[in-house]
């Protein structure tokens, strides 16, 4: 049981779904009040880490809602890289299910607010989670924010059509995914549904936000913690903007659009 799971202070919940005959299990806390922010938070390749848990713990002090959707199954928790890969591969193989998955984990943390929509949400992941963030942005109207920290890109398309900002944070020396497959966030700086930003950090390589990650040079995998902090205070920035963004919205449509 991870530190999010146990504490204490905060209403969590375990949330168990289904994709068929697969079961699933997500964790979602609220700070409460009126239908606060929310942040469907995906995983990477090992699954749900701690650190992802102390991430979403970060987020509901900040006063966020906080769904942690399971991208691979409820029985599913790997304890190695050895133990993720088959089910990595699976996902890798199969885009389609993984949309559906990501799909799935948002719809689901709809469920736990009591809503089919939600005004001010927004999408995040790492590695293979940032891959999951990107791929279900395209196909949900209803997400404002998507963040993608060095994600997988290589098996997305039509992002130029994602109806909302984006946000890709990435360094310089990850093998895993190359600088090349970057190319399409420069094409889409000027795309007129929300704009879209790209943050490279020239010595950081990939999982460079994971303290648990075990180095390897060859693949440019590595955590950095001065990295990991500035992604991270990035990652809020952009959260906060979002927040104030939806405030400043619900204010104009309450004064039906006048200045005072």
């Amino acid at each position: 049981m991870t530190e999010f799971e146990k504490a204490g202070v905060r209403r969590v919940e375990r949330i168990t779904y289904r994709d068929g005959e697969e079961e699933f299990l997500g964790l979602f806390s609220t700070p409460g009040g009126t239908c606060p922010p929310l942040v469907v938070l995906f995983h990477e390749y090992l699954g749900m880490e701690e650190h992802m848990t102390d991430k979403a713990m970060d987020l509901i002090d900040r006063g966020f809602a906080v769904f942690v959707a399971d991208l691979y199954g409820r029985e599913i928790r790997p304890r190695n890289h050895g133990e993720a890969y088959p089910h990595y591969r699976f996902l890798k193989s199969n885009p389609r299910v993984m949309d559906r998955r990501a799909r799935l984990g948002v719809d689901q943390a709809m469920a736990c607010i009591g809503s089919q929509t939600h005004p001010c949400m927004a999408v995040l992941g790492f590695s293979m989670g940032g891959w999951a963030a990107l791929g279900v942005a395209r196909s949900c109207p209803w997400v404002r924010l998507a963040v993608s920290v060095y994600g997988y890109l290589n098996a997305l398309t039509g992002l130029d059509s994602a109806p909302c900002d984006l946000l890709i944070i990435h360094g310089l020396k990850d093998r895993i995914v190359p600088r090349e497959d970057l190319t399409v966030f420069r094409d889409l700086a000027g795309r007129p549904q929300g704009r879209c930003e790209l943050v490279l950090y020239d010595r950081a390589g990939h999982g460079f936000c994971n303290p648990s990650l075990e180095p390897d040079p060859a693949l440019g995998n590595f955590y950095d913690r001065e990295y990991h902090e500035k992604a991270w205070q990035r990652i809020v920035a952009a959260l906060e903007q979002m927040r104030q963004t939806n405030v400043c919205n619900s204010m104009l449509k309450t004064n039906g659009g006048n200045d005072g």
